[in-house]
């Protein structure tokens, strides 16, 4: 049997890592042409092969990643305060 309390710790790693992600991911929205520019130049930036589509990719997964991390976390708090058994949120991982 789990204890009521074990979503307590992954949730608030959850949401410290929200807001990092949606700030850095908005950041580079604002300012696409800096990154683009930032992540291609080899002089004073990362040097990256295909830089804009390397920009767009790393700024998607930054925005849609905290998007599906609150979504991942209204799951988990849903399924274990249901009826302190993780049924559903095993029914959740397997999609």
């Amino acid at each position: 049997m789990t204890n009521f309390a074990d979503f307590l710790s992954p949730l608030a790693l959850r949401l410290y890592l929200v807001p990092v992600f949606w700030v850095a991911g908005t950041n580079k929205l604002s300012g696409m042409d800096n990154v683009i520019a930032w992540f291609g130049n080899p002089d004073w930036g990362l040097g990256l092969p295909a830089p804009a589509l390397m920009a767009y990719l790393a700024t998607g997964t930054e925005v849609l990643g905290a998007v599906r991390i609150v979504g991942r976390s209204r799951h988990a708090m849903v399924c274990r305060s249901a009826n302190g058994h993780d049924a559903c949120c095993d029914i959740l991982r397997t999609r």
